[in-house]
């Protein structure tokens, strides 16, 4: 349900903004706005004042949870640019850009307080900001022009 809230408040706040339904993926949404995409990771929140930074262990019957892959990962900017903490009781976003959380060490990033993150709560403009980031980085053609795509000839 914290996806949904998130992608109709996304999209009523102005943002080009839809789920992504691809069960692999690390990210849960993706916004599109000025020409740039940015992949996020969406969690839900309820009654506590803590966020993770890392996925639940995998468990259930016939499930071994010391498994690897079933163990929790970190969330990382690997994963995706922004992660949202909704607050599924009352609709608040907290829209946190992951540089932000990748500062954190591997015990904090599993319990991080709302008030830590209080700057983001609510705050639209992380998305607006992080897209003008990604327009100021050149690109891999401008970094290597004379870069050829597979099979393309050197006669143009």
């Amino acid at each position: 349900s914290a996806e949904f809230i998130f992608v109709a408040r996304a999209i009523l706040a102005g943002f080009n903004c839809s789920s992504v339904d691809v069960r692999s993926s690390r990210y849960d949404a993706i916004i599109d706005y000025n020409d740039k995409l940015l992949r996020v990771q969406i969690k839900g929140i309820s009654s506590a004042n803590f966020i993770s930074f890392k996925d639940r262990d995998r468990g259930g019957q016939g499930i071994d949870h010391t498994h690897e892959r079933n163990i929790g990962q970190r969330i990382t900017s690997k994963d995706c640019d922004i992660y949202v903490a909704v607050d599924k009781q009352v609709g608040i976003c907290y829209i946190i850009p992951m540089n932000w959380a990748d500062e954190l060490n591997d015990e904090k990033c599993k319990n991080v307080k709302l008030t830590e993150v209080s700057q983001y709560k609510e705050n639209w403009d992380i998305i607006k900001k992080m897209t003008t980031e990604l327009q100021q980085k050149p690109t891999d053609r401008e970094l290597n022009p004379d870069h050829k795509i597979r099979g393309q000839s050197s006669k143009s």
